[in-house]
């Protein structure tokens, strides 16, 4: 029973999540430069963009990169456990939660670089990329499997009353 839909939305899940390494920026910024054109910056996942001056990356941007990381093995470990309904829902559920933990730290994060990007002064545009939406595409897979795999116990659970 390893190819079930469930599987393949986990899987998709996972690809979504793993593509804000370094495949889509989650943040977009637009900072006007004088006497040119307005220079576009993209924050990816995995890159030397959120580093301070000492090299050392903000807090928030290692914890993004982390979340990610383990919201797509999570995604994947949940896969291999069909035989096991009830830890496959509880590794799902895990990886829903890490997921919506993962947007958050990526929007804390590109806000805490905005004063980095520009001076105070610099009036910068900013946007969520593709990236983000892509985590959110993957939260919804992620409840979709979830589901799937509740009504599969459920049936499961009435052929054993028979």
């Amino acid at each position: 029973m390893f190819f079930r839909l469930q599987s393949l939305y986990l899987f998709i899940a996972a690809l979504c999540i793993a593509a804000n390494f370094g495949l889509l920026p989650f943040w977009n910024f637009t900072v006007p430069v004088p006497n040119r054109a307005a220079e576009q910056l993209s924050l990816y996942g995995f890159q030397r963009f959120g580093m301070n001056a000492q090299g050392s990356a903000s807090a928030l941007f290692i914890l993004f990169n982390a979340l990610a990381v383990i919201a797509a093995a999570l995604c994947l470990i949940g896969i291999f456990l069909y035989t096991n309904r009830r830890l496959q829902q509880q590794v799902i559920g895990a990886a829903t939660m890490v997921s919506i933990l993962t947007v958050l730290c990526a929007v804390a994060a590109a806000l805490s670089l905005r004063g980095r990007v520009a001076g105070p002064e610099t009036a910068v545009a900013q946007m969520p990329g593709a990236g983000l939406f892509f985590i959110l595409v993957a939260v919804l897979l992620q409840w979709l499997a979830r589901r799937g795999v509740k009504g599969d116990d459920k049936i499961a659970n009435a052929y054993k009353r028979l």
